[in-house]
């Protein structure tokens, strides 16, 4: 009998290459023991999500981006039956009202806004490590909170 295991995958979905290198080598220095897959923008992270047979255990989210930008992939996301059920948390420079709102309205489960220190990052991905992805959390495969793809050992 072949034993499972649940592997933690997030999307990270970014178009600024200094922001994306930022939050790469945070999410190394985090809690966050993760693999790890870049979009660049909206349009990638939706073909990436209605390709892939693996869906992630979170994706993060940037606001503003080019072609499409994140309220659009979030509202795609949730027309989809399969994709709305991803957690979703929103990781943008935008610190106005507007956007937060439209964001949670539209299925966002976090918006945060990016801080400029390194440190204070790797604090805040541990924040949402301790939030969305132990199983602490409550949003675990085994009750079913959200869609996670299991993995086989060998």
């Amino acid at each position: 009998m072949q034993q499972r295991h649940v592997k933690t995958f997030v999307l990270l979905v970014e178009d600024n290459l200094l922001d994306l290198e930022l939050a790469q080598i945070a999410l190394k220095a985090s809690d966050i023991c993760c693999e790890v897959q870049v979009a660049q923008d909206g349009a990638e992270a939706l073909d990436a999500l209605r390709q892939q047979r693996v869906r992630p255990t979170l994706v993060l989210l940037d606001l503003n981006m080019p072609r499409v930008n994140g309220l659009e992939v979030l509202r795609a996301m949730q027309e989809d039956e399969d994709l709305r059920q991803i957690p979703v948390v929103v990781f943008t420079t935008s610190a106005e009202p507007v956007d937060l709102a439209a964001c949670l309205a539209a299925g966002a489960l976090e918006y945060l806004v990016k801080p400029v220190d390194p440190d204070d990052l790797i604090v805040i991905l541990n924040q949402l490590h301790q939030r969305w992805l132990s199983p602490a959390a409550g949003l675990s495969p085994e009750n079913g909170s959200f869609r996670m793809q299991l993995e086989s050992e060998t």
